[in-house]
């Protein structure tokens, strides 16, 4: 299961979203808009034809020890940020935060740390051009995934996503990471959290 990953077709996708438990009351009022949106919208949320708002999937990557996290320096946000991108019409949103942290870093091995979402957010995109092509402001419906990848691998920017790609301590994540939800996935991710927090005990589920 670590190395090799099939893209699945999840019938009860709204029904994992759903059993995420939110921990803040912003994180609670995220999941009900998006649960909301799925009920009304449904399958058309996994595609972006579904211009103001889809489903975006991410991967919180860190390696072995749980000491650091695998970053990119994202073109859009002219920031680092965590790996991903859209759903683009599949309902196996881990097999495609897999995929995106694959495809946005080089690594060839990542395996879920935990099969339960780890963070579910609502993310605003600014309006921008993609490959010369207007793309007007929307939001994204994100769920994101802990995974986990050997240090040893190596690293490859995306041109199109990614200027840099790095591995970051766990301690300097708040320096250059200023969104939350990012903060958030390190307390849940990161061994003791933060201020001795327990981080949730989450196991995995195929």
């Amino acid at each position: 299961m670590r190395n090799v990953m099939q893209e699945q077709d999840v019938t009860d996708w709204k029904a994992r979203l759903a059993a995420y438990v939110p921990e803040t009351e912003q994180e609670r009022r995220d999941r009900n808009e998006i649960l909301l949106a799925a009920e009304q919208y449904g399958t058309q949320l996994l595609w972006r034809s579904h211009a103001e708002s889809h489903f975006t999937c991410s991967g919180f990557v860190m390696d072995t020890r749980l000491e650091k996290v695998l970053m990119v320096y994202h073109r859009i946000y002219d920031s680092f940020a965590w790996t991903g991108g859209h759903a683009d019409g599949s309902n196996d949103f881990l097999w495609t935060a897999v995929r995106e942290a694959k495809e946005e870093t080089g690594i060839r091995k990542p395996y879920p740390l935990t099969g339960a979402i780890l963070s579910l957010d609502i993310l605003p995109v600014r309006a921008h051009q993609k490959n010369g092509t207007p793309v007007p402001e929307h939001q994204h419906y994100n769920v994101t995934y802990g995974l986990i990848a050997d240090t040893r691998e190596t690293l490859r920017i995306a041109p199109d996503e990614n200027t840099a790609v790095d591995w970051i301590p766990v301690e300097k994540l708040p320096e250059i990471c200023k969104e939350p939800h990012m903060l958030r996935c390190m307390k849940r991710s990161s061994p003791g959290c933060a201020g001795g927090k327990p981080c949730r005990n989450r196991s995995w589920h195929s």
